[in-house]
């Protein structure tokens, strides 16, 4: 993801051909704006609060990636009115600030990579609005992929309860992995041991 400021702003607003650049800008009567004026100008395009709810969500998304159902919600609780919220989530949007796609890619990779279940992560990515069928990452998660994955975090962070086959199981379905991956990769670790 890219760095967000107001620069990397500026170019997408430019490439998406809603403003013009500084040098470019005239009024009707030939002159150069402003700066006041081309300050003001994407402010007036959005009502003031929408236009300070799109300037939370910048300052939001260049921290870290965020879903716009989190957005709406932190947005919400912040005390915008539900017009401004949906104004100014719907110009991020529009702008490739905020991608739902990106995120839960994202999303997807790292909650993998920490050890994560297939339907674990399917269940969280309802959650946050995402539907789980659209996400390109889980081509890459063949059932072998996830017993592999299941073995891995067994070895990990082994159970230390008595019966190790069955605790590795609960485990195994506690982070989300389906049973049948569960049942193969406690069968094999135990029988490893």
């Amino acid at each position: 993801m890219p760095y967000i400021d107001e620069q990397f702003i500026e170019d997408l607003k430019r490439r998406l051909g809603e403003t013009e650049p500084p040098s470019c800008r005239a009024d009707r009567s030939g002159k150069r704006a402003d700066p006041a004026t081309r300050a003001a100008r994407p402010q007036e395009t959005l009502g003031d609060e929408a236009f300070d709810a799109y300037k939370k969500i910048q300052r939001l998304v260049s921290v870290s990636e965020r879903s716009t159902k989190g957005l709406r919600e932190r947005l919400d609780r912040d005390g915008f009115s539900p017009e401004s919220i949906e104004e100014a989530l719907g110009r991020a949007v529009s702008y490739g600030i905020v991608d739902d796609r990106r995120y839960a890619e994202a999303y997807v990779r790292s909650k993998l990579r920490a050890g994560k279940g297939r339907r674990g992560i399917e269940s969280e990515l309802r959650d946050l609005g995402i539907d789980p069928d659209e996400i390109d990452e889980w081509t890459e998660s063949e059932s072998e992929d996830e017993v592999a994955r299941a073995l891995e975090l067994l070895n990990r962070k082994p159970p230390t309860a008595k019966n190790k086959r069955d605790a590795a199981y609960r485990r195994l379905v506690s982070k989300g992995y389906s049973a049948s991956a569960a049942q193969s990769a406690a069968r094999i670790w135990s029988e490893s041991l």
